[in-house]
């Protein structure tokens, strides 16, 4: 459904016959105005990653999940990425604690801590939210 969704130029998600077909999707996607894109609800890759959990193909979907696209921007902001990290790989490794892609999960997670280790006196305001 991404890919489908993708393919749909940003001045076409208005007309016929690409509009009809957005609202038949529902909640099952949304729109990200930082982007000007629509994207899948990554909770619908989490849920069939969880409908196929005993199946070899859970983990492969489960890894789409934690890479899948959330709207919106970080910007740096330590709190947003956090949460995201957790959101993500930390969905992911909670899942499949064992799965074919711990290293990179694992990897991606010290990649963020690194630059909350690094970043965190440039931002007071963040520094104030945790006082």
């Amino acid at each position: 459904m991404q890919i489908a969704l993708f393919s749909i130029p940003m001045e076409s998600t208005a007309k016929p016959p690409y509009a009809a077909w957005i609202k038949q999707q529902g909640k099952n996607v949304f729109y990200t105005e930082p982007s000007a894109e629509y994207l899948v609800d990554p909770r619908n890759y989490w849920k069939l990653a969880d409908r196929h959990k005993q199946d070899a193909i859970g983990d492969a979907i489960a890894w789409q999940a934690a890479n899948a696209f959330v709207g919106g921007e970080c910007e740096g902001f330590i709190s947003c990425m956090s949460g995201r990290s957790q959101m993500m790989e930390g969905e992911y490794l909670k899942r499949y604690p064992k799965g074919k892609h711990v290293e990179e999960a694992l990897q991606d997670v010290n990649g963020n801590l690194e630059y909350i280790r690094k970043e965190w006196q440039q931002q007071p305001d963040e520094q104030r939210m945790s006082t």
